[in-house]
């Protein structure tokens, strides 16, 4: 497990557009930071997937990091949780889809390449 794995959580989330305060993703942020990769966990101030909202990205500049959206606080923390252990199992960021939790096969937003990635034809 690469200590560069981070788990983003965008604090400033809204839920379905809602104004509530707190922010569902401050919720989800506080909740999360409880479990026992907290020390992994970090918040941050918008992740610009505001009608997507609740937010995270699993992030490593040695790995291919993943956007993922539509999550729900006080319900998906424990498949975020096992989630970012796959992710950090990985050497190479690619959860296979079998392993990933159902909150991330239905809301990856996106995937995004490492910080030395070169195109590779067959992949």
């Amino acid at each position: 497990m690469a200590p560069e794995d981070i788990l983003y959580i965008c604090i400033t989330c809204r839920k379905n557009g809602e104004t509530v305060d707190p922010r569902p993703g401050k919720v989800l942020y506080e909740n999360l930071k409880r479990t026992a990769v907290s020390k992994s966990i970090k918040p941050v101030r918008c992740l610009a997937g505001c009608s997507q909202g609740c937010v995270l990205s699993l992030n490593n500049k040695h790995k291919w990091s993943y956007v993922i959206g539509n999550l729900t606080p006080n319900h998906d923390e424990e498949q975020i949780i096992q989630g970012f252990i796959e992710y950090k199992n990985t050497p190479d960021g690619k959860i296979a889809f079998s392993r990933r939790p159902e909150a991330f096969k239905k809301n990856s937003l996106a995937r995004v390449p490492p910080e030395n990635y070169e195109v590779v034809e067959d992949e």
